[in-house]
């Protein structure tokens, strides 16, 4: 379970990282840049990168318990999670709430699983659309399985729009989007080719986000996935490791 970390007593802990780890996502580490501008044609960011946080705040409450509960019944999160019974109570559980610039609101769930796995699940009040060569890109959902070994973190599942996110496909034509791109939400392909980071820096993710520094530090690798992934969901771009290009699905029908 993460660390109880009052909004106040956050803020103090920050010193400005917060501000850091949101601007980072423009500069992410030199050999990610790399791998991903090496695939041939123009690659979607994640929708998230392009957003601006304006205000964050832990949720309690009735409102807690509901993100909770719409957090488990959720797609995405049935997803990561499989077969296995998970039954989060609201002291199981954290939930932030993001308000983006325009009024959108993005919610952060996570959860710790045990055996250092974390669960952790976005959802947006309102898609994020983005165009990339004329298509129609839309980010409603997104769950994440992660697994801490003391320096690394690993992406164990991820599951985009209701859909688990697969390996780039080799099939395909060889101009246009190996994935197939977003034809047809009923018959497909409803895919598009974008790059996913498989392992994560955990020192990276505590320096980042400055107020989850003492779980981050202090061998608390669950508490640092939950604190990093509630509080300072844009940290993840910045800390990559290694990945690779990923199909995702391409969202609700515009």
């Amino acid at each position: 379970m993460a660390p109880k970390v009052s909004r106040r007593d956050f803020l103090k802990l920050l010193s400005g990282s917060f501000l850091g780890g949101i601007l980072a996502k423009w500069f992410p580490p030199k050999h990610v840049a790399e791998a991903a501008s090496g695939e041939k044609g123009a690659q979607p960011q994640h929708p998230l990168q392009s957003v601006k946080v304006i205000d964050s705040r832990e949720v309690t409450g009735a409102l807690k318990r509901e993100m909770i509960e719409k957090a488990m019944k959720a797609p995405d999160f049935r997803n990561v999670v499989g077969k296995r019974p998970v039954n989060l109570s609201a002291e199981d559980a954290k939930v932030v709430q993001h308000t983006l610039e325009g009024g959108n609101r993005l919610w952060a769930v996570a959860a710790s699983l045990g055996r250092r796995q974390v669960a952790v699940y976005y959802v947006v009040d309102k898609p994020l659309v983005q165009k990339v060569d004329g298509r129609e890109i839309r980010f409603e959902s997104e769950a994440r399985l992660l697994q801490a070994e003391k320096e690394e973190i690993t992406l164990l599942t991820l599951s985009v729009n209701g859909r688990l996110a697969q390996p780039k496909k080799s099939i395909g034509p060889k101009s246009g989007d190996p994935c197939g791109g977003c034809v047809d939400i009923v018959w497909g392909p409803w895919e598009y080719q974008s790059w996913v980071c498989y392992s994560y820096d955990l020192g990276c993710m505590g320096r980042c986000c400055g107020g989850c520094m003492v779980p981050c530090f202090s061998g608390n690798e669950s508490g640092c996935l939950i604190c990093v992934g509630i509080w300072c969901p844009l940290c993840s771009f910045s800390c990559c490791r290694s990945g690779g290009m990923g199909c995702i699905s391409c969202g609700g029908a515009p």
